[in-house]
């Protein structure tokens, strides 16, 4: 599935004319970029705003980037950390991968090589949201059939009884009293089935918000269901 916007890079360095000179580069490549000097500042563009990738450097005062690191890492895990490590200090890139970045640059940094990190970093973050899809597909189809297994025989049950009475008293005085009562029944009744089988039929997720009491998200059945009432 193709992202409806640019992907958008937070960069986090100290050395601030390099970020800048980042930010104008990756711009320049089609991508959205916003370069903040120290980690502070990162992680408040972090809580209020949404990226796609973020790029720090590891070594920068008060907040570092192995702070940043822990903090993607706990609150937005499915965010990939490309993180830029002085040249030659390998042992604090072997930390960062250690601590869950996804790849590291080392200065003097390649434009290019950072481009392709980001690249790579934004294709393994939709691989991940796929699979994560799938598993949540899974998950919900399995409970679907589930379902289906312990409501269908009773529901089919209470079904043909009603069917049956208004089969068999269809003249009955009293039961023309009843009748419309128990027609909506039966069209209630033949909802629940519907929606049981368009949950075992689930060929993807497809959400929509609805308030109960808060905003929630529900499964659009009708989006992400191969079968048709």
């Amino acid at each position: 599935m193709q992202q409806a916007h640019s992907p958008r890079v937070l960069i986090i360095d100290d050395e601030i004319k390099l970020a800048l000179k980042i930010e104008r580069y990756l711009k320049e490549t089609g991508l959205q970029a916003t370069a903040v000097p120290d980690g502070a500042q990162g992680l408040e563009l972090l809580a209020t705003q949404q990226w796609d990738v973020v790029l720090t450097d590891l070594g920068m005062p008060g907040v570092d980037g192995y702070a940043v690191l822990q903090t993607v890492q706990e609150q937005y895990p499915e965010l990939p950390v490309v993180v830029i490590t002085a040249h030659g200090d390998l042992s604090a890139a072997v930390r960062a991968l250690q601590l869950g970045a996804y790849d590291y640059l080392l200065k003097p940094i390649d434009l290019t090589l950072i481009r392709a990190a980001i690249d790579r970093a934004l294709q393994q973050r939709e691989l991940r949201r796929i699979a994560l899809a799938h598993r949540q597909l899974e998950a919900i189809t399995q409970l679907a059939w589930t379902a289906a297994h312990e409501i269908n025989n009773p529901l089919t049950s209470a079904m043909g009884f009603i069917q049956l009475v208004l089969h068999e008293q269809r003249d009955s005085a009293v039961l023309m009293v009843q009748r419309r009562d128990l027609l909506l029944i039966l069209e209630d009744l033949e909802r629940i089935r519907t929606v049981v089988n368009r949950l075992t039929h689930l060929e993807r997720i497809v959400t929509r918000e609805a308030y109960i009491g808060s905003p929630i998200q529900l499964i659009d059945l009708d989006r992400s269901s191969a079968e048709e009432e």
